[in-house]
């Protein structure tokens, strides 16, 4: 007998293996650490492909909130799920991809090859960049920063550190699922905007008042 917590996950999986197939996109299959091809394996998580629930609630809170930016930049984009589900649904006017691997870099430019944008979401400018996270630059303008935890701590303490002053500077909002290093944004300076405890999605920005 299927338990009510077994079912949801399945039609949450659902959800996500239709988002691939109504955009004709592949961003599905898990890829292990020591499978993707870049120097920084000891850093880098295992590729899974963001949920389409996480993305949805995220956005929906930073609406609530009044801090919804132009730009969308996924720190770790993998083969692209974040950045389409940003522009089909999510209003964003440009959108920014980056991850430290070519191979998923390659794989999310082949599916920006076929995704089809529909109608009412917009001309969305997406773009996917092979970069490592410790060392890129966000953008001088406020900015939703999406972090499906890419990395270790360390790696989001030097990717923080290396934007702290743009933190500071532009406002950017930190939206981020499974937020096992939280703890590292915190001892940053940052302040929580929200968070959903059982599913481990947080939001964030510098000065702002924490909540309980």
């Amino acid at each position: 007998m299927i338990h009510i917590h077994q079912l949801k996950r399945l039609l949450l999986g659902l959800e996500d293996r239709y988002f691939d197939w109504v955009n004709n996109i592949d961003t599905s299959p898990i890829v292990s650490g020591d499978e993707l091809y870049s120097q920084l394996q000891d850093n880098a998580r295992v590729y899974h492909g963001a949920w389409c629930r996480a993305m949805r609630q995220l956005f929906a809170e930073a609406r609530r909130l009044g801090v919804y930016p132009r730009i969308f930049v996924d720190i770790g984009c993998g083969k692209g799920k974040a950045c389409f589900y940003a522009a089909r649904y999510s209003g964003f006017e440009r959108i920014i991809g980056i991850d430290f691997d070519s191979f998923l870099i390659k794989i999310a430019q082949r599916n920006l090859e076929k995704f089809g944008m529909p109608a009412h979401a917009g001309n969305a400018q997406i773009t996917f960049e092979h970069k490592d996270a410790t060392e890129y630059l966000l953008p001088e303008e406020q900015s939703f920063v999406f972090l499906f935890n890419p990395f270790d701590d360390q790696a989001l303490r030097l990717f923080l550190k290396n934007n702290l002053e743009s933190f500071q500077k532009n406002a950017h909002v930190i939206g981020y699922s499974n937020d096992v290093h939280r703890i590292v944004i915190e001892q940053m300076g940052f302040r929580k905007l929200y968070r959903d405890d059982a599913r481990k999605m947080s939001l964030w920005q510098w000065g702002r008042p924490s909540l309980s």
